[in-house]
C-alpha cells in the first residue's frame, strides 16, 4: 500500500502537457489526516470510475462538486450514525448520499437503478 501511495504522490509532482499547453503542478503541504482522507477519496473515485485517478483529480472533484454543510448538520449526522450503528452506514458521506437520493426519488426528480 505504501508503495502505491508513493507512486501516486510522484504523479502529483510532475508536469503534463494538454493540447500544447504546459500546466505546472503545485506541491501542497497537508497533514497526515488530510492525506489519509484524500487517499480514501482517491480509492472511492477509482472504484466508481474503474479508471486510474490522481490526487489532482480528487482535489478537482472536491472543488467542483463539494457541498459545504453547516457544522451543526454534520454533527447531527455523525451523532445519529454513532447512535444507530445497526443501520450499517460506514461513512457520513454514504448516509448523506442515500438521504439525498431518497429525497430526490420522493419528489420524482430521480429514479434509482434497481
Amino acid at each position: 500500500m505504501e508503495q502505491y501511495i508513493n507512486q501516486l504522490e510522484k504523479q502529483t509532482n510532475r508536469q503534463w502537457t494538454v493540447i500544447g499547453e504546459i500546466n505546472t503542478m503545485k506541491t501542497l503541504r497537508i497533514s497526515d489526516h488530510a492525506h489519509r482522507e484524500l487517499t480514501r477519496w482517491l480509492g472511492e473515485m477509482m472504484a466508481q470510475s474503474g479508471k486510474a485517478q490522481t490526487f489532482s483529480d480528487v482535489v478537482d472533484a472536491l472543488v467542483s462538486r463539494a457541498l459545504l454543510l453547516s457544522p451543526e448538520l454534520v454533527t447531527r449526522v455523525e451523532e445519529f450514525l454513532e447512535a444507530n450503528k445497526q443501520l450499517g452506514y460506514t461513512t457520513r458521506e454514504e448516509f448523506i448520499r442515500e438521504a439525498v437520493t431518497e429525497r430526490l426519488e420522493s419528489i420524482h426528480l430521480f429514479v434509482s437503478e434497481p
